[in-house]
């Protein structure tokens, strides 16, 4: 999640973390167990199933969201939506 904040001249992302920067940085930087990191062969593997119909559906409705947000919020351009992706799955394994 980092990786998506911005730093500062020194390379320092504590001046815009503030009060947070513990927990944000013992948060993991990669989520390959969660299902939007799923790949190929492991979503072949649930060819078929409920699983596979209900992934593909969140896939796109997430998809949807970060085009919305990116029409309404420019500096959002700046990011991949692989980093919307792992962002949102960060907030949402928290909750």
């Amino acid at each position: 999640m980092l990786f998506s904040l911005p730093e500062d001249a020194d390379g320092n992302v504590f001046n815009y973390l503030g009060m947070f920067a513990p927990y944000l940085l013992m948060l993991p930087e990669s989520l390959p167990t969660m299902p939007h990191n799923f790949t190929a062969k492991e979503m072949e593997m649930l060819k078929g199933t409920q699983a596979e119909a209900h992934l593909s559906e969140i896939k796109e409705k997430m998809a949807q969201d970060f085009d919305m947000i990116c029409e309404h919020v420019e500096e959002f351009n700046n990011f991949a939506p692989e980093q919307f992706f792992n962002c949102f799955a960060l907030a949402f394994s928290r909750s």
